[in-house]
């Protein structure tokens, strides 16, 4: 009966080291457009003007689509990127856990 009880805390200490690893899933979102050409025209422009990569847009429901870039799984990774997106001035930058 011991034994059981120390593979269960094994199992749960396993278990909640998976959980650490996967629970950091992040994105930066640049903006939330009601159009698609608007969102492509924003995308080309960080793209074009900003030399940033990775810009990704997602349809969020009809009339809503997501610019961004990430998904960042690690803190390091997305300071970077978001100094280096901070330093253009947008307004309205948004950092949002998925």
């Amino acid at each position: 009966i011991e034994n059981i009880g120390d593979e269960t805390k094994k199992k749960n200490k396993i278990n909640k080291s998976k959980l650490k690893k996967s629970e950091f899933n992040y994105i930066i979102k640049f903006a939330d457009l009601y159009f698609e050409d608007s969102a492509l025209i924003l995308k080309k422009r960080l793209v074009d003007e900003y030399n940033l990569s990775n810009i990704l847009i997602d349809k969020i429901n009809n009339n809503v689509y997501r610019v961004y870039i990430g998904p960042f799984n690690n803190i390091r990774s997305i300071k970077v990127e978001f100094d280096k997106i901070n330093l253009m001035e947008f307004d309205n930058i948004d950092i949002i856990k998925l």
